[in-house]
């Protein structure tokens, strides 16, 4: 048997089309919805699509596939359209 190792956090999940107190939308060009299938309880980081610097990083509680959003609870900050989805680093 042969074995793929992916480090999550390397790689984007998606990327920001829009967001509110407690949802991010994912853009539809960039949505998978097989990536997010079950996803909760899962930290992502957000990232500046330039720099690839940390803006914020949230916990994602549930998953809407039909509207693309991702819902993280109050207090989104310091993100905006663009930004890069990851899924958290180890640590």
């Amino acid at each position: 048997m042969i074995d793929f190792y992916i480090d999550t956090s390397k790689v984007c999940w998606g990327v920001i089309e829009s967001y509110n107190d407690d949802t991010i939308t994912i853009l539809s060009s960039e949505w998978a919805p097989g990536i997010w299938a079950g996803v909760s309880d899962c930290w992502v980081s957000i990232k500046d699509p330039v720099t690839k610097a940390t803006k914020d990083v949230f916990m994602v509680y549930s998953v809407d596939l039909e509207k693309r959003t991702l819902f993280v609870g109050a207090g989104i900050q310091n993100v905006g359209f663009g930004d890069l989805i990851y899924f958290k680093e180890k640590g």
